[in-house]
């Protein structure tokens, strides 16, 4: 069984930290694009348009733009503040 102690916690933080590294010099823009755009905004708007079509029993085709436009934006704003979250963490000025 894992047993919780501090080398752990060291150990762990510090594999994160490396990851991050990793994915920061990949760059800004990328991360907020594949992890927030792409990846919360897209699902978002894919999921919320699904059950609103399961639950009304059809498709608003007018709205499928405005939504398609909100949640990339959406999504967006969520890349930016995972970005920020995680150098805030992780960042190279960061000490744990």
């Amino acid at each position: 069984m894992f047993k919780f102690s501090k080398r752990n916690y060291d150990e762990a933080f510090e594999m994160q930290r490396d990851a991050w590294s990793k994915t920061r010099a990949r760059g800004k823009q990328r991360f907020i694009l594949l992890h927030g755009v792409l990846g919360w905004g897209s699902f978002m708007f894919i999921f919320i348009n699904l059950m609103d079509s399961f639950i009304h029993r059809k498709i608003d085709y007018w709205w499928l733009p405005i939504s398609f436009v909100f949640w990339l934006a959406g999504g967006y704003g969520v890349g930016i503040s995972m970005w920020n979250n995680f150098e805030g963490k992780f960042g190279p000025s960061s000490a744990h």
